[in-house]
């Protein structure tokens, strides 16, 4: 079985997101309308906005669970279906900017709290800009 450094697996999934998003920028642009904290209407008989929204957090996931480690250690976890979206932005300059809800736990699903992380994708990266905690 072949070993991929991280820095391999890195570029791979920033290729994979800005493939995802690519399309997703796309359908925005000609399919989709998109309101404060969902697709709202998607024309396709192929695609469901739960893809979509499924897409979006497991491309994010990664990123987050790394930084829900360094703020409360090493056994803090983040489940990728309990991470609401909370809006999506596409700027004017190809950033795209999403902001999740989710609830990090420690050991059998012990929430620690609920948190809201923005997300900034653009073609060379995906990073957090900002990580709030809404309720301890």
């Amino acid at each position: 079985m072949k070993q991929y450094n991280a820095k391999s697996i890195f570029v791979i999934m920033v290729l994979s997101i800005i493939l995802v998003l690519e399309i997703v920028f796309y359908l925005h642009n000609n399919y989709l309308s998109i309101s404060s904290n969902k697709v709202t209407s998607i024309h396709s008989k192929h695609i469901s906005e739960e893809e979509y929204i499924r897409t979006i957090r497991l491309l994010l996931f990664p990123s987050l669970e790394k930084e829900v480690q360094n703020r409360y250690g090493e056994y803090a976890h983040v489940n990728s279906y309990d991470m609401d979206i909370d809006s999506i932005v596409i700027e004017a300059s190809d950033k795209i900017i999403v902001d999740i809800i989710f609830r990090p736990f420690i050991g059998a699903h012990n929430t620690i709290s609920t948190d809201k992380a923005t997300f900034q994708i653009d073609y060379n990266e995906v990073k957090i800009i900002k990580y709030d905690t809404i309720e301890r």
